[in-house]
């Protein structure tokens, strides 16, 4: 038979019951670390959909204003409101019977030359200049044109999230080729 081995106070080791200071403070040092870790991410405001669809366009439309000034070519960025994609495209040496240029879409083999908006999105105006192209005519598609020398027209978006009723509007500004949220506007 083993005989437990007795310390000073005339106690057993190994017959304990109840954990040591030392042993509670490395359990409490390790839940304060996972504490830590998890509690920015717990805590950390979940981005709305309207909020991570402007960095994606934003980086197609300077995607094309870079391509623009190199290219020396008009670009498009058109907006597919059936398949809900936002398209970069890039004038061709093809013309049509009326001389305008034929678009296409742009190659990259860095970026993708579409992105699309998720489904719960309503484009309600998309003003170039002082004109709401969504009012009469074909509105299936809309484009801006970005010239040569990168700079693009003047345009204004509307942008209701129907899931969580958000609408806000977009101002792109003409000389860095990037939207900026404007403001949140009341719903009706």
């Amino acid at each position: 038979m083993v005989k437990a081995v007795q310390n000073l106070n005339g106690s057993a080791y190994g017959t304990s019951k109840g954990f040591s200071f030392l042993e509670l403070v490395i359990v409490v040092a390790i839940v304060v670390i996972l504490a830590a870790i998890a509690l920015p991410q717990l805590t950390r405001k979940q981005r709305s959909a309207l909020e991570t669809f402007l960095p994606s366009l934003n980086v197609l439309v300077g995607m094309v204003q870079t391509n623009a000034q190199i290219t020396g070519k008009l670009h498009r960025i058109m907006f597919d409101f059936k398949n809900k994609k936002v398209i970069a495209e890039a004038a061709s040496d093809k013309k049509t019977t009326l001389g305008e240029p034929v678009f296409e879409p742009l190659q990259s083999h860095y970026l993708k030359n579409f992105i699309a908006w998720p489904q719960q999105f309503e484009m309600n105006n998309f003003y170039i200049k002082d004109k709401d192209e969504l009012r009469g005519g074909d509105t299936s598609k809309v484009w801006f044109y970005i010239s040569p020398d990168g700079i693009t027209q003047q345009i204004s978006l509307t942008i209701t999230d129907t899931s969580t009723d958000q609408n806000v509007r977009y101002i792109l500004n003409p000389f860095t080729a990037q939207f900026k949220k404007y403001g949140e506007l009341q719903t009706a």
